[in-house]
């Protein structure tokens, strides 16, 4: 630890730290006290702001990190600052429950009476968090933590390291059970600071050589990739050890392996032998592995009263997957309640699954009241287990700011880990990101490449998604007939959006003869099954009379169930009609229209919401709403938004001028690779425009532009060679 600090300090001494917001949230989520100290030695910018505009302290409270948090308030943070919800420090703190930093906080003056956009206080947030924190709140002056909890927690941490001690001890004189309970310490965090390598380097001590429990405990840990890179096969041949030596949770893993092809081919009929075996012998694992069997009709007949006895009789040996399994039989019930009751119970025994159905119940407030932040903690602890769909789903928690505060950047970071762990929603969300330039610089190459991997493995989605980037040419050369042969592929295999994708390239004779009947068929098979786009293009059909005669009324009502179907771009084409001569209706009605199609996440009608206030059409002219909603369109990667975002920060229209603001958002603009954008950040690198001047990269940016067609740069290259700046004269 001393060497990294040794070599930051050798760093910081060259680096002006002002802007290093990275380096100072990164040491802050890291919990690296030293290297924090260090950057605050070196007089770091501790008001610096993310993309979701949260300040280190903001950070350090939502990572529950109470002395780091002391830190920034001995350093001075501003307590005050609010994020882009409007929230400040508190309010995170109240949403999260941390007392300790709560009350630091409050001891501190922070003001308890700011309100974030929701138009509530710090108080109002922690309503749903416990008396003691609500009191703290409302009475600042009054409220003391009670010594009784402190007591009691602090006895509760001392017992624990009373018990790795103990463990420790009993391990070192050779005690196999110790060492198998001071590796379940570190897997857990019991005691211990969680540390999942550790475990496994315990599980391979000699104490544990050709202990069954050791080795399957092991192979779990290939299984999930806890602490070690995941390693199926390896993870096989622990289980196939450890069921040689008789040991019947060995055995159980075996048989879902069987089940679901995990590392051996799929043999459901072995894995049912091997469940009935360990269900003779009353073993809860075998017992659920049976009810599976019957509940999906794997290697059985299915028989769902059979199955939720089996479930049942498992649970009453508490093995914690049951409960999760009979959960999901009264989910399917739609007895929301008792489903919950039994995810929970699963939860609390450990169960990874059981803990991501129950924060999913938590998101949706299905059978208990949503609490988000419940949600986020529970997906944590479900990831922390192995559990790859809690990753995928704790990225979008932090993607749509739910019980977290918003964050693209850790979104993606999320997506990835997923994404490496070959979760095809992992590598779906991580896909969007590169193509959207969201939480990642904007990359159609590498966007294609994992729509590319996904639809290797078979998955319709992404084979659609795929055939769109040859379409357009996005990160992968142009091919409209491959394009067409990849939407005939995922319509086979599922995806309705491919059909109405097909619809679109018969109608514009993408990869194949124009033919107007055939597109209208593909659409009207689409609008059967109400895919939200086969619907808006059987309703563009009417409005151009394509494959028939032109019918507004019919145009209208179809776009109206395009847009019922989940179409948000369906409600801006209901505006352009609405706002033009073929229909009646006003421009107000046009922009409700808008606000509509924006509210349900369409990138362009937010874009054009921000036009509509900044010229004042349809709605009074208000600059900054406009500037607002061309951010929201940019922060989701609206191409367009950001480079209309660019031009404001240059020229002083609805914000301050900023010539470094502006250069970034140029940037930014410049990696959806539209040549506009990319001559205009040549522009920037020529004046030295919110950056020092580089005629050389001027010079390149202009050539790259000018090969794509942009007249503008064509002629700013022309004068680079006429004066020799950048190029040779």
């Amino acid at each position: 630890a001393n060497g990294d600090q040794e070599s930051f300090e050798e760093l910081f001494d060259s680096v002006d730290l002002v802007d290093c917001v990275d380096i100072l949230h990164s040491a802050i989520k890291g919990g690296s006290p030293g290297i924090l100290r260090l950057l605050l030695e070196r007089k770091a910018d501790i008001e610096a702001m993310d993309l979701s505009k949260r300040t280190p302290i903001m950070v350090a409270v939502t990572e529950n990190k109470p002395d780091v948090v002391q830190m920034l308030i001995d350093a001075k943070a501003d307590l005050n600052k609010q994020d882009e919800t409007n929230s400040t420090a508190l309010m995170h703190s109240a949403r999260t429950g941390n007392e300790r930093i709560t009350e630091s906080l409050v001891k501190a003056k922070a003001n308890v009476d700011l309100k974030d956009n929701d138009g509530r206080t710090a108080a109002e947030v922690s309503k749903q968090r416990g008396a003691y924190l609500l009191s703290l709140l409302e009475n600042p002056n009054k409220s003391k933590m009670s010594d009784v909890s402190k007591s009691r927690e602090k006895q509760r941490m001392q017992d624990l390291e009373e018990a790795v001690a103990r463990y420790e001890q009993a391990a070192k004189e050779g005690s196999a059970d110790a060492m198998l309970s001071l590796v379940q310490c570190y897997v857990h965090g019991k005691g211990v600071a969680r540390d999942p390598s550790k475990a496994v380097k315990l599980y391979r001590s000699k104490s544990l050589e050709n202990n069954p429990m050791a080795m399957t405990e092991l192979g779990r840990c290939y299984q999930n990739g806890i602490g070690v890179p995941r390693n199926v096969s390896k993870a096989v041949e622990l289980f196939q050890s450890a069921s040689k030596l008789k040991y019947a949770d060995a055995l159980c893993e075996m048989g879902w392996c069987y089940v679901t092809g995990a590392g051996v081919k799929k043999d459901p009929k072995k894995a049912v032998a091997i469940f009935s075996e360990l269900g003779n012998k009353k073993h809860g694992g075998g017992l659920c592995g049976l009810g599976y069997c019957f509940e999906k009709g794997c290697g059985v007949r299915p028989d769902a009263k059979k199955a939720v006895q089996y479930y049942e009789t498992s649970a009453s040996k508490g093995y914690a997957l049951a409960f999760t399994r009979l959960g999901k039989c009264f989910a399917a019930a739609k007895d929301d309640k008792q489903a919950f009751v039994l995810f929970r119970e699963a939860a609390t025994r450990g169960d990874r699954v059981g803990k991501r159905c129950q924060a999913l119940y938590y998101v949706h407030g299905k059978g208990v009241e949503k609490e988000p932040q419940k949600a986020v903690q529970l997906y944590r602890d479900a990831a922390a287990l192995g559990d790859t769909e809690s990753l995928l789903q704790l990225g979008r928690c932090y993607f749509r700011g739910l019980g977290v505060p918003r964050s693209f950047t850790e979104a993606a970071t999320l997506y990835r880990r997923a994404a490496a762990l070959d979760s095809i929603g992992g590598i779906l969300s991580l896909a969007d990101c590169y193509e959207r330039g969201i939480g990642v610089p904007c990359d159609f190459q590498k966007a294609a490449s994992l729509y590319e991997r996904a639809a290797s493995r078979l998955d319709p989605t992404a084979t659609c998604k795929l055939g769109k980037f040859y379409e357009e040419g996005k990160g992968i050369e142009r091919d409209k007939r491959k394009a067409l042969k990849l939407y005939r592929r995922a319509r086979d295999g599922g995806s309705n959006d491919a059909i109405a994708q097909l619809g679109w390239c018969y109608a514009r004779g993408v990869g194949v003869e124009k033919d107007e009947k055939e597109a209208r068929k593909y659409f009207e098979e689409g609008a059967k099954k109400r895919v939200a786009e086969a619907l808006r293009g059987l309703a563009y059909c009417f409005e151009r009379g394509i494959g028939g005669a032109a019918n507004t009324r019919k145009a209208v009502e179809f776009y109206e169930k395009a847009a019922e179907a989940g179409s948000a771009t369906a409600y801006r084409d209901l505006a352009n009609i609405v706002g033009s001569a073929r229909a009646s209706g006003t421009r107000k009605n046009a922009f409700a229209l808008l606000q509509k199609s924006a509210s349900m996440g369409d990138l362009e009608a937010n874009r054009k919401l921000g036009w509509c206030y900044m010229k004042g059409i349809g709605v009074p002219k208000d600059l900054e709403k406009g500037i607002k909603h061309y951010h929201d369109a940019a922060n989701l990667g609206d191409a367009v938004a950001i480079s209309s975002l660019a031009v404001c920060y240059v020229r002083g229209v609805g914000v301050r001028k900023d010539k470094f603001r502006a250069f970034q958002f140029f940037k930014r603009a410049a990696e959806f690779q539209n040549p506009t954008d990319i001559c205009n950040l040549g522009l920037c690198y020529k004046k030295g425009y919110g950056v020092e001047v580089d005629l050389s990269k001027a010079a390149m940016l202009y050539m790259k532009a000018a090969d794509m067609g942009d007249a503008a740069a064509a002629c700013n290259l022309g004068v680079c060679y006429f004066y020799g700046e950048g190029v040779a004269k």
